[in-house]
């Protein structure tokens, strides 16, 4: 007798006690790889997002101080998560600047460190946040956002002032990470506004590296 008639003659019971002893097993191993491959695929296609996100422009940290900055970070925003620093922007470079424009425009870049003199020209560019409403402070500074002209274009430098920098010099952050005159500002599309004000305190407060 073949073995599909001898399946043929058995009870549900025993139908079911040979799938479990011959191909659940089987079964188990083949949708475990379907999964994995699927959990793959999927993770590629769908980063995980940084809770919060920092470029440095016109500077280069090193991997210590990118660490300690990611640190000071994740202690303002009280969490554990995944924060990052990417340094190397240069604000002279075209493609930097979309980078940066096409990074803080999807809500994927928060926050831009950079020599004043460097921060000034971003800011030109109406990339930073009014801080006026998010901290009262007399290290912030104001910088000229664009002018709209009557093609579309901007004029980045001679629009309206703005408090949009905060300063940073004379601070722990500067000496320890040998920047001069540096200003943090905020993108206006970061959807962590709420979290400036400790942030500010973190970066310009005087514990800022000690411990880390």
């Amino acid at each position: 007798m073949s073995s599909s008639e001898n399946h043929e003659n058995l009870n549900l019971q025993q139908k079911l006690q040979q799938f479990k002893d011959y191909y659940l097993l089987k079964t188990a191993v083949i949708a475990g790889c379907i999964l994995f491959a699927f959990y793959v695929v999927y993770s590629v296609r769908h980063p995980s997002r940084n809770v919060y996100s920092a470029a440095v422009c016109n500077e280069a940290l090193n991997e210590e101080e990118t660490a300690v900055l990611e640190q000071a970070l994740q202690k303002a925003l009280g969490t554990d998560a995944k924060v990052s620093v990417t340094s190397g922007y240069q604000a002279e470079s075209e493609q930097d600047l979309l980078a940066l424009s096409t990074l803080s425009s999807a809500g994927s870049l928060d926050a831009l460190i950079a020599p004043e003199e460097t921060f000034e020209v971003l800011a030109g560019y109406g990339y930073f946040m009014d801080l006026s409403n998010a901290v009262q402070d007399d290290r912030l500074q104001s910088y000229r956002g664009p002018l709209v002209l009557d093609n579309g274009d901007t004029d980045p430098g001679k629009g309206e002032l703005a408090p949009c920098g905060y300063s940073l010099c004379n601070t722990a952050f500067a000496e320890k990470n040998g920047m001069e005159d540096p200003v943090i500002g905020f993108f206006a599309e970061t959807g962590k506004a709420e979290a400036i004000p400790a942030i500010l305190d973190q970066l310009a407060g005087g514990e800022y590296g000690k411990g880390q």
